[in-house]
């Protein structure tokens, strides 16, 4: 009887022993993977120059604004809107928020595949304190005939 007990418990051993070594090696593939895959992320002012760099030959671009930057990583998901239904992915966006234009451009081919003119909402600013009030002549008239 003890040694089914003995069998028994060696093999949950070797059980648990080889989930644990399958872990290792996934987590292992996981980590390559992961570094293996370029991570979106801010574009450098670089990166950012030379791509404007690049389309400015093509378009005449805004000169008072650096534009943000965005790489088109699934197409699929972004078929829906007009401007990216020829976007493939490796695709740049240029979008510049003050002349509310966007970009699409190619690099692999040095091609501007769209353009487009965008509406942004305006930018959220802090407000500032209100001015006092001084009351309209209509105001003024319905006060007046209201104390008379």
């Amino acid at each position: 009887m003890l040694t089914k007990y003995k069998i028994i418990i060696g093999i949950l051993i070797v059980i648990a022993v080889g989930s644990l070594a399958g872990n290792v090696v996934l987590v292992n593939k996981l980590e390559a993977a992961k570094k293996s895959v370029a991570t979106p992320g801010t574009p450098s002012a670089e990166e950012v120059k030379k791509v404007v760099s690049e389309v400015g030959r093509y378009i005449s671009l805004p000169d008072d604004e650096t534009p943000s930057m965005a790489t088109v990583a699934d197409p699929s998901a972004l078929k829906d809107q007009p401007f990216f239904a020829k976007a493939e992915a490796g695709d740049i966006v240029l979008i510049y928020a003050t002349s509310r234009k966007a970009i699409l451009w190619r690099p692999s081919n040095s091609k501007i595949i769209e353009v487009s003119a965008i509406n942004l909402p305006p930018p959220t600013e802090t407000p500032s304190p209100s001015p006092s009030l001084t009351p309209n002549s209509s105001t003024t008239s319905a006060t007046s005939s209201s104390a008379q």
